[in-house]
């Protein structure tokens, strides 16, 4: 064979090896990034993330085409190799070493390990060669993709369960390393679990609750039993403590002189939200988000919920059947009597505190901080 005949023979086999590689290793590194990982970095990636990801998404779209058309492409390269050996005149034992060695060493470990690790920079430098070799393959590739399809199914990316997420954050948390602290992941952990409770899990109990009767006075140990309660809202009650009329905002109250003794009937009472025991957090929060009240009195019953716990209720008309009666800023003078038990309150502080993880203390101090400055300067404590 001739010298220069010689030489172009292994300078093919070089080049086979070389793509056999590439394609193996975008094999790996393509099919690796699925249409998630895509829109994740699309949206929220660096500037080269970005343009990375939009550049392979095209392509990866359509996972079983992609997918024949690079295993198509290595097995023709594979399959060339030993030709190309043979026709050097190698003995039989030789051209299968040498040829498994190559196509071993730098057609599969060595590509796949860099890909593996870099795969959203190399498939997106190789995105717009192997869009052009989908066409040239297109007619051999397209029906063997298209029944791939059928058998399994076009998958679209990954969407992970409620449970998964969980898991996800609880190892970010682990992770020393790691982008998310364990206070984030605590957050995120108790989000995501917050649709699994319910009202009944947050509230204070009736028995606890810090409340006072309609007829009290707003007097000197009135004032002073408020102020070191520390809350920012105080449920009335008419005839019992189950008997909850309303709320009143301790700022209202503040500004009343303790030596004029001012009955509590005389102080604009707010009407508050019921809700029964079983609505889903999420929903109580939905219930807070409308703006009207921060407090809720807590049944057993109520008549005419249909909610189921669980179901979305962001419209208006869900809330509506969870949340009885709207709010109001009119001054009532006994409970609504139509609902079952009361059993306790709920807040958005409570809710708040089960998504930190510890009690919500800072609007307490301010209240206590203000009765006390406006009792000092007043010169009645």
């Amino acid at each position: 064979m001739p010298a220069l005949q010689y030489w172009s023979f292994l300078v093919a086999i070089g080049v086979l090896v070389i793509a056999g590689g590439i394609f193996a290793g975008l094999t790996i590194g393509l099919m690796s990034l699925d249409e998630t990982n895509l829109a994740i970095l699309k949206l929220s990636g660096t500037v080269e993330e970005k343009a990375w990801a939009a550049r392979i998404e095209p392509i990866r779209r359509n996972g079983h085409l992609l997918l024949v058309t690079l295993l198509l492409a290595n097995t023709v390269i594979n399959e060339t190799l030993p030709v190309l050996m043979h026709s050097l005149k190698w003995d039989g034992y030789k051209a299968v070493l040498i040829s498994t060695a190559l196509i071993v060493v730098f057609g599969e470990i060595i590509p796949q390990a860099i890909c593996a690790r870099y795969g959203l920079q190399v498939g997106a430098f190789f995105a717009y060669p192997v869009r052009i070799l989908i066409w040239v393959v297109y007619i051999i590739a397209y029906p063997i993709a298209r029944l791939l399809d059928w058998i399994l199914g076009h998958k679209h990316g990954v969407i992970y369960r409620r449970s998964e997420l969980k898991e996800l954050m609880a190892l970010h948390g682990e992770d020393q390393e790691g982008p998310l602290t364990k206070d984030e992941v605590s957050v995120l952990r108790a989000v995501l679990e917050l649709r699994d409770k319910s009202v009944l899990n947050v509230m204070t109990s009736l028995e606890h609750v810090f409340m006072l009767p309609l007829e009290t006075k707003l007097d000197r140990p009135t004032m002073e039993n408020i102020m070191k309660a520390g809350h920012s809202r105080v449920p009335i009650y008419a005839s019992d403590r189950g008997c909850i009329i309303g709320v009143v905002l301790v700022k209202q109250l503040i500004i009343n002189d303790p030596d004029d003794a001012i009955p509590l009937s005389d102080i604009k009472i707010r009407r508050l939200p019921r809700v029964t025991a079983r609505i889903p957090l999420f929903e109580m929060l939905h219930v807070f988000e409308q703006g009207g009240s921060h407090m809720a009195v807590v049944y057993d019953s109520l008549p005419g919920q249909t909610e189921q716990p669980g179901e979305s209720s962001r419209n208006g008309e869900a809330l509506a059947r969870i949340v009885q009666p709207t709010w109001t800023y009119a001054s009532p003078r006994q409970a609504d009597s139509s609902g079952g038990n009361v059993l306790g309150i709920v807040t958005l502080e409570d809710i708040i505190e089960e998504l930190l993880g510890e009690e919500v203390r800072i609007l307490g101090s301010t209240l206590r901080a203000c009765v006390r400055v406006y009792m000092e300067i007043t010169g009645r404590l």
